[in-house]
């Protein structure tokens, strides 16, 4: 068998069926569907159990909540596949060959480790589409690792975009961070599989609508912001391990480290803000006593970081300026923005988005 896609499912009975339809549409067809229901309350069980009875390629696992990183883990674990894909159950594919393009890279570039491609926002109420061109910064349809392209951690996480080979995650021992009821489980996996794969193709294509409009999803919740610490800390204790990969991506590590905590900084519930500021600061303070910080981290970052060293009211002060100015960008952009692409215009008026083609076809 090629492919073993891992769907986790718990209470996504609204959307279920548009993933799984999305996925039987496929015109590669030499795949299993693990769908794991993590203790589902609502109508999800019952969903995946009728599509079991229609397609055999429908393997249902039924387990206690556990998280997603359990529910992950469980389904790499039963994989029969060379390769494993991962499908949330909010999401669709983005259409019926894109599983057969990625294939297609794999047969092209035998025993890669990851094909990745691009993805679409999606809003399902309105059908709208919008590209992400979430890999523009790094080469496309050759093999690269990121020891070559360090661009490569930069990327948006989107671990649902992609083409795992099953035996690099296991040699490599890369899994989910098994944290119930956390959020932002993909960031120490994705960091892990960059850090490790010899070869990464990516695609310029999209593979997956990726929801925007569920208003349950896990991603829209401030609660969960120390979440990304376990994250870090999980890559902490890998990287233990692998003193030579530590070694070699430290940088990157500490960037990536850098961007996550600030990027939740003020998404951290008012009255715990100071707490997680306290945590950001701390961690980066030890790691300079312990001289592990990367003396062209200091030239990346410029003045901010000896300011959250040194000076963290004046660090928060920036933090709150950029949070403001990246508000007042994004007002703007909504407001009236005009884009070119390779494939035509993109017009934004008013947070009404259109898309001219080439040709002047709409």
């Amino acid at each position: 068998m090629f492919l073993s896609v891992v769907v986790p499912v718990f209470n996504a009975a609204p959307f279920l069926r548009e993933c799984l339809d999305s996925l039987r549409a496929q015109t590669f067809a030499d795949w299993e569907a693990l769908c794991i229901d993590d203790g589902s309350t609502d109508a999800s069980a019952e969903i995946l159990r009728e599509y079991a009875a229609r397609d055999p390629r429908f393997v249902v696992i039924s387990k206690a909540n556990s998280g997603y990183g359990a529910t992950e883990n469980l389904g790499i674990a039963r994989a029969r596949g060379d390769y494993v894909a991962i499908l949330e159950p909010d999401d669709a594919l983005a259409s019926p060959d894109a599983y057969a393009r990625l294939a297609a890279i794999v047969a092209r570039f035998p025993g890669v480790d990851v094909v990745k491609g691009d993805y679409n926002f999606y809003w399902g109420k309105s059908g709208r589409r919008e590209r992400a061109f979430a890999l523009r910064a790094c080469p496309k349809g050759v093999p690269v690792n990121a020891r070559a392209c360090g661009e490569l951690f930069a990327l948006p996480l989107s671990v649902w975009s992609a083409f795992y080979r099953a035996k690099f995650l296991c040699a490599a021992e890369i899994r989910f961070n098994e944290t119930p009821g956390a959020s932002y489980q993909d960031n120490a996996f994705s960091f892990k599989i960059f850090a490790s794969a010899e070869r990464v193709v990516l695609a310029d294509f999209p593979v997956v609508d990726y929801r925007q409009d569920n208003a349950a999803s896990s991603m829209k919740s401030r609660e969960k912001v120390f979440c990304v610490a376990d994250e870090m800390h999980e890559l902490d204790r890998w990287f233990a391990e692998r003193p030579a990969l530590r070694e070699r991506f430290a940088y990157d590590f500490f960037l990536f480290k850098y961007k996550a905590y600030f990027a939740n900084l003020l998404r951290a519930p008012r009255e715990r803000r100071a707490e997680f500021f306290a945590l950001f600061r701390r961690e980066f303070v030890e790691a300079r006593e312990r001289g592990e910080l990367p003396e062209a981290l200091f030239r990346r970052l410029g003045k901010r970081l000896p300011l959250l060293l040194d000076a963290p009211e004046k660090f928060l002060r920036y933090a709150v300026w950029r949070a403001r100015f990246d508000a007042f960008r994004r007002f703007k952009k909504n407001a009236l923005s005009v884009r070119r692409s390779r494939d035509g215009w993109r017009v934004v008026l008013c947070g009404l988005r259109f898309t001219f083609p080439k040709g002047g076809r709409r």
